[in-house]
């Protein structure tokens, strides 16, 4: 190698390790160890303002966002604030033991750890047509049958009770509280005397009466169809209530839902289990730790197991 391309490279290489070393000696920027904004949290921090104004003003928001009431908070912050509160020093102020024992309370935004939403059943889309479905639709309808005899004192009524009897019928808008409502004003009485029409008709085994509460809270007997035009509700819907009620003697009940297969399968549930009691049990084979679970032979087959059975 020439002389002079030995002399470029020895000055090459001592110009970058002298750009190296300069490099290192600059003064490298500072740090901030304690960010401006979050400086400021005592002051403008959710602790400081956004918390204190919803235990003034909202206490049930703020119980649902920290799950505890403000008041048991308070009982909680006494019993650890002497071991999360620090000492201060001269660099920076440590967290006060009030916002530590917030962040722990409070929920973590993630939607693995959230807390379950409580369902709201009122607002559902079947219980809101359930509720405009036993609504009252229209205005309740005077008697135009003008009875007024010992029987039925239907023209005696006025338009007041007749719009308070209905109110109250409607105050509730589910169908087993209505049907129960229904029972409280008619009853089914034993038919004194049969005279049928012709053959085709099958003997009645009883008769209905029905009543209106008054303002003065007495019982006005009412004949069925100033009865059905008051409240709204159709001869069907009557029948079947009280035809229930003098089968059973029990007042309306709600049938729908709960748990049907468990009573259902119960007898098949029993024998399965009786014949799985007939196996011989074998004790577990661990031996970490005593345990009752019991465990069948290995043995078992299909075949086996049909030859027990049958």
């Amino acid at each position: 190698m020439a002389p002079r391309a030995v002399i470029r490279a020895a000055v090459k290489v001592f110009v970058i390790e002298i750009a190296k070393n300069l490099i290192k000696k600059q003064k490298k920027k500072k740090r901030l160890w304690v960010k401006d904004w979050i400086r400021r949290r005592n002051m403008l921090g959710a602790s400081a303002t956004l918390l204190k104004e919803i235990v003034s003003e909202d206490p049930e928001s703020y119980k649902n966002f920290m799950r505890l009431s403000p008041e048991k908070f308070e009982e909680l912050l006494k019993m650890v604030e002497s071991k999360l509160t620090k000492s201060e020093t001269w660099m920076r102020s440590p967290l006060s033991a009030r916002i530590k024992l917030e962040i722990n309370v409070a929920p973590v935004g993630d939607k693995k750890k959230a807390r379950k939403r409580k369902s709201n059943d009122s607002e559902w889309k079947s219980a809101k047509e359930k509720r405009l479905r036993y609504s009252s639709h229209s205005l309740p309808v005077y008697p135009t049958c003008r009875h007024k005899t010992k029987a039925f004192q239907c023209a005696s009524l006025t338009m007041l009770e007749i719009r308070a009897f209905q109110e109250k019928f409607y105050s509730e808008k589910k169908k087993l509280m209505q049907d129960n409502f229904i029972l409280q004003f008619c009853r089914a009485e034993t038919v004194m005397r049969y005279r049928p029409k012709n053959a085709k008709h099958n003997k009645k085994l009883f008769q209905k009466k029905f009543c209106v509460l008054s303002l003065e809270k007495t019982h006005v007997p009412v004949c069925k169809n100033a009865f059905m035009g008051i409240l709204g509700i159709t001869r069907r819907r009557i029948d079947t209530v009280i035809n229930n009620f003098v089968r059973t003697s029990l007042l309306a009940k709600e049938n729908r839902r709960g748990d049907r297969k468990t009573e259902m399968y119960s007898e098949r549930k029993k024998s399965v289990m009786e014949f799985i009691n007939k196996f011989k049990a074998i004790e577990s084979h661990y031996c970490r730790g005593p345990s009752e679970r019991l465990y069948l032979d290995s043995t078992l087959n299909i075949k086996n197991v049909e030859n027990v059975h049958y």
